[in-house]
């Protein structure tokens, strides 16, 4: 799909598990969800969660995960950045 499409496939999904009250976890980084305000954090059941990434602090470095979560939306994705430390 494209993310246009595959952004509004998973909008329509959630909306409707949690209409219906299904306890899901869900992993994704088009953070447009929250920012477009397309699913609001705390509002019908929903609840954002993040993961905490140390960003680069040069050119050279990489970064890494910490394999923390805290509460709320994160602000940027970390998605490239695990990607290249994985070697993709």
């Amino acid at each position: 799909t494209s993310p246009q499409s595959g952004i509004a496939l998973l909008v329509a999904v959630l909306k409707k598990l949690a209409k219906v009250k299904c306890k899901v976890v869900c992993t994704t980084h088009f953070l447009e969800i929250f920012s477009l305000n397309l699913v609001r954090d705390g509002i019908g059941a929903i609840k954002a969660f993040q993961m905490v990434v140390q960003l680069p602090e040069t050119e050279d470095d990489l970064g890494r995960p910490l394999f923390q979560i805290e509460d709320g939306v994160a602000k940027t994705s970390a998605g490239l950045l695990c990607a290249r430390k994985a070697g993709v």
